[in-house]
């Protein structure tokens, strides 16, 4: 019996140390999420580029980092990386939600920056992935009319400036 236990607790620690290989980024990510959830966002994205130096690939730690950017205002970089989460997640089809979710971010982003045309392309990118999105819905409708908007007031200014010349 104690055998058998020590048998056990010696394979549970294995697995462990094996996984912990696997992952070696998830402590970092583990961490900056809880200085995330404190709103201590510069020392989130402190841990989420240790995580992202241990695995450079990491579409969590990519995803944490631009959210971490976004909360401190730094719309260019997270836009940025939030795309790169986003095209990482949609190649694998099991992860479509968090790549809807990695877009919709890309999207907020870019609206803070005041580039429409390509934020209304990451909330269409984010509700192929997630039609039932109302936020994504939301936010693409109000983009959409901000240029449908932006649109008719460029072409009423160009009537004019032709009525003036006639």
């Amino acid at each position: 019996m104690i055998r058998r236990t020590i048998l056990t607790v010696l394979l549970l620690v294995f697995c462990g140390a094996a996984a912990a290989q696997k992952y070696p980024e998830r402590r970092a990510i583990r961490s900056g999420n809880r200085q995330y959830e404190k709103g201590a966002y510069p020392e989130a994205e402190t841990a989420y580029r240790r995580a992202l130096e241990k695995t450079p690939d990491s579409p969590e730690a990519t995803f944490n980092l631009s959210d971490a950017l976004y909360k401190q205002e730094r719309y260019d970089e997270a836009g940025k990386l939030a795309a790169s989460a986003a095209q990482q997640l949609a190649a694998d089809p099991s992860r479509r939600e968090e790549a809807a979710q990695a877009f919709f971010n890309q999207g907020n982003a870019l609206f803070k920056q005041r580039k429409l045309q390509e934020a209304l392309e990451a909330y269409k990118n984010s509700l192929k992935l997630n039609p039932g999105d109302m936020e994504a819905k939301f936010n693409y409708a109000y983009v959409k009319k901000l240029l449908d908007d932006q649109n008719q007031q460029n072409q009423d200014n160009k009537d004019n400036k032709d009525n003036k010349d006639n």
